[in-house]
C-alpha cells in the first residue's frame, strides 16, 4: 500500500528535491529562458510605442472633440434648441454651449468640464496626455474652403439651413516637415461626425487637403 508523503516521511527514490510528486520551484535554466523572452519582447514593443505615440495623442484628441460635437448635436435634437461648438484658435480651445431653447449643458467626455467652460487643448494635450503638442489648426467649409469659427446645430440635427456645406475641423501637431493633421468632418444635412486618418500636413499649406 502506498504511503502519503509528509515532513516526517522520506520520499521515494526519484522524487524532486525531497518533495513527493511535486517540484520545489523553477530551475535556473527556466528562469534564464523567461528573462530572455521578456527582454526580446521589450526590445520590439518599446520602440514601436515610442514611434507611434504622437499619432495616438492626435487621434485621442480628435475623438474627444468629435464626441463633444456629437454631444452638441444630440442636445440640439433632444431638447429642440440650437447648440453651438465654437473654436478659439488663438487660445487653442473650444466651447460647447446652448444658443437657444431649453437645452441644458453637456459634459466633456474626458475632461468632465461642463457646458460653456473652455476645453483648453494646451492643458489637456500637454498636461494630461504627456504627449506632443496638439493644436486646433482651423475649421472651414468643405466646398468653398471658407474659414469658420463655429458649428451650430439645429433641432433637425444638421447645421442647415444657415450652413449648406459640410464643415471640416482639423487638429495638428509638430512643425515643419514632421507636421501631421487629422480631419473631423460634420455633415450639414444630418450632423453626422466622422474622424479621418492621420496624414502629413506640409508647412507650406494653410490647411490640409480635404
Amino acid at each position: 500500500m502506498n504511503r502519503k508523503c509528509s515532513r516526517h516521511t522520506p520520499c521515494a527514490v526519484g522524487s524532486d528535491h525531497g518533495v513527493c510528486g511535486q517540484r520545489s520551484g523553477f530551475t535556473l535554466v527556466e528562469m534564464l529562458i523567461v528573462v530572455t523572452i521578456v527582454g526580446i519582447l521589450a526590445s520590439v514593443i518599446v520602440p514601436t510605442l515610442s514611434s507611434t505615440s504622437g499619432a495616438v495623442s492626435l487621434e485621442a484628441m480628435a475623438r474627444s472633440l468629435a464626441a463633444d460635437i456629437r454631444g452638441a448635436r444630440q442636445s440640439a435634437v433632444q431638447y429642440n434648441g440650437n447648440f453651438a461648438v465654437t473654436f478659439d484658435l488663438a487660445n487653442n480651445s473650444y466651447q460647447t454651449k446652448p444658443v437657444s431653447g431649453s437645452t441644458p449643458g453637456m459634459v466633456n467626455v474626458l475632461t468632465h468640464s461642463g457646458s460653456g467652460s473652455t476645453i483648453d487643448l494646451d492643458t489637456f494635450g500637454a498636461g494630461r496626455m504627456k504627449q506632443s503638442h496638439v493644436i486646433i489648426g482651423g475649421a472651414a467649409l468643405k466646398t468653398s474652403k471658407a474659414s469658420v469659427v463655429d458649428l451650430t446645430f439645429t433641432p433637425s440635427g444638421g447645421t442647415g439651413p444657415a450652413r449648406t456645406q459640410d464643415t471640416v475641423i482639423w487638429l495638428a501637431e509638430n512643425t515643419g516637415t514632421n507636421r501631421r493633421s487629422i480631419l473631423i468632418t460634420v455633415s450639414w444635412i444630418t450632423g453626422a461626425v466622422s474622424v479621418g486618418d492621420v496624414q502629413s500636413y506640409p508647412a507650406n499649406l494653410t490647411m490640409p487637403n480635404f
